[in-house]
């Protein structure tokens, strides 16, 4: 392959960080409009129905790519790794994760109890349902179990274990095992303890992304227009059928697997297309998709605090705009908290590591902070680059502020 024919490299380095930007931007707005914006509308808005059943639904239909689209990445850039010895990777693609998981559990679960108090609500008010259990042994058990809090940075630690442990298994064992996890899962014919299902339902994506990383990279080579069109159309036609006819929990396990590789390949497909044709449109979704684990855990902690105040507030102004006004303020309302909260989460991050609370981000002791997944080796020609010869990529000394990683916390 010649040099020229290798030339789009950078853009299927940033499809990955864009997928990522969008998979996070996706949980925030879940977020926003299942924890806060519900509410909101029932008590402040009680004309926008309209408004209300449309972002329900987009979020529905969006639901199979949020998470599935970011797991996916993640295995597809764990395959060097997973080839490592234990020495080399036990500590930061396991003992970091956990830690993390562990840290941000407490930090939720605190910030809940605070909000709780204040707003006479307890915990399950000051934790808009994504931090459940009351009761110490509840919390300990779903902690353990992945079922509550950052259950993604749990799964990440809990799928690179499984997949080292099974690296010498037929990668498509390891994957139609997990796609028989997650059938079971949806189909509840698998005990979830306090909402572990996100991580029983997850993880045939990022065995996937491993296992099809020569697929990923054919796939991320160049632009498809007409795929990523009919990609998209087709996930939005199936998503929207399968919210209105509501086939019941076996209709609903049987269409998820399908459903969910659609999402996926249409995730890639659009991120590709995003990052070689409108490069300075796709620009914000890189920067994004470099920074997804200080989203991913401070937008929580914000909107826990934030939500009783804008409850008061929204009740007392919008439903009291005149005309149409309610009706707009009812559409733009989620994708403009939604985008607050991305800016304020990456803000303060950066004050936090001038601070000096980088722990909260990494592992202490460590040569480098986190990051979900580790950042793209630079380009190469394609002929020599492949996703299962890839070196450890370098921190990256410039950007202090990019430590990069629902549905339940981040959105199930």
């Amino acid at each position: 392959m010649t040099a020229r024919t290798a030339a789009p490299a950078t853009s299927r380095q940033e499809w990955a960080d864009a997928a990522k930007g969008a998979s996070v931007a996706l949980v925030v707005l879940g977020h926003v409009t299942w924890f806060h914006y519900l509410p909101v509308v029932e008590r402040a808005w009680p004309g926008a129905s309209g408004a209300q059943w449309l972002w329900s639904m987009f979020n529905e239909v969006l639901r199979p790519l949020r998470m599935p689209l970011f797991f996916a990445v993640a295995g597809y850039f764990a395959v060097r790794a997973l080839q490592r010895p234990w020495s080399s990777v036990l500590r930061p693609r396991v003992g970091t994760y956990a830690y993390l998981h562990v840290v941000w559990l407490l930090l939720w679960t605190l910030t809940g109890l605070a909000v709780g108090a204040v707003a006479g609500g307890g915990l399950e008010a000051g934790s808009l349902g994504l931090v459940v259990p009351a009761d110490p042994a509840g919390w300990l058990t779903a902690g353990l179990a992945g079922g509550v809090g950052p259950w993604f940075l749990y799964a990440l630690a809990l799928y690179f274990t499984i997949g080292k442990l099974t690296a010498r298994l037929p990668r498509a064992v390891v994957v139609a095992a997990a796609a028989a996890v997650a059938t079971a899962s949806f189909a509840t014919w698998l005990p979830a303890p306090w909402g572990s299902e996100s991580v029983l339902q997850n993880g045939v994506w990022y065995f996937l992304g491993a296992a099809c990383a020569g697929r990923l990279r054919e796939l991320a080579a160049r632009p498809r227009p007409l795929w990523a069109a009919v990609a998209a159309a087709g996930l939005l036609g199936a998503g929207v059928l399968l919210w209105r006819l509501d086939p019941g929990v076996v209709g609903q396990a049987v269409a998820e697997l399908p459903l969910r590789l659609l999402a996926v390949t249409t995730g890639v497909l659009l991120a590709v297309q995003l990052t070689t044709s409108l490069p300075r449109l796709a620009a914000p979704w890189v920067r994004l998709g470099r920074r997804t684990l200080p989203v991913y855990v401070l937008h929580p902690v914000l909107l826990f605090v934030l939500h009783p105040v804008l409850l008061v507030l929204d009740e007392r102004l919008l439903s009291a705009l005149p005309g149409p006004l309610p009706q707009a303020a009812a559409l733009l309302y989620p994708p403009l908290l939604s985008a607050a909260l991305v800016l304020a989460s990456v803000g303060v991050h950066a004050l936090l590591l001038r601070a000096g609370a980088a722990w909260l981000f990494a592992l202490p002791g460590g040569p480098r902070p986190a990051q979900l997944p580790p950042a793209p080796v630079p380009a190469q020609p394609a002929q020599q680059t492949r996703p299962d010869q890839r070196t450890r990529p370098a921190p990256q000394a410039a950007e202090p502020a990019a430590v990069r990683p629902p549905e339940g916390g981040p959105t199930r």
